[in-house]
């Protein structure tokens, strides 16, 4: 005896869960930086001038910005190939 299974289609828009989960990690990250960038060390001359947190935060908006069109990019080809 046969049985037909019926396949199950993917949902497409789960891959956007991808994006909250990468602005996370971004304030992670850049909160770190920032409790890096602000912790006093004795001994150690200067001040903390805020560069690393901006250096930082810009290389998290560029990773944002790819993961987002990856996301996105991967959504729309789902949608495409479930209708067929």
């Amino acid at each position: 005896m046969m049985v037909n299974k019926v396949k199950k289609k993917s949902n497409p828009y789960m891959i956007l869960l991808i994006i909250p989960f990468q602005l996370i990690v971004d304030i992670l990250v850049v909160v770190w930086a920032f409790h890096m960038e602000m912790m006093r060390r004795p001994g150690v001359t200067g001040h903390p001038t805020g560069l690393m947190t901006a250096a930082v935060a810009v290389i998290m908006i560029i990773i944002t910005v790819f993961v987002v069109a990856i996301a996105l990019t991967v959504m729309i080809i789902k949608i495409m190939n479930n209708k067929n």
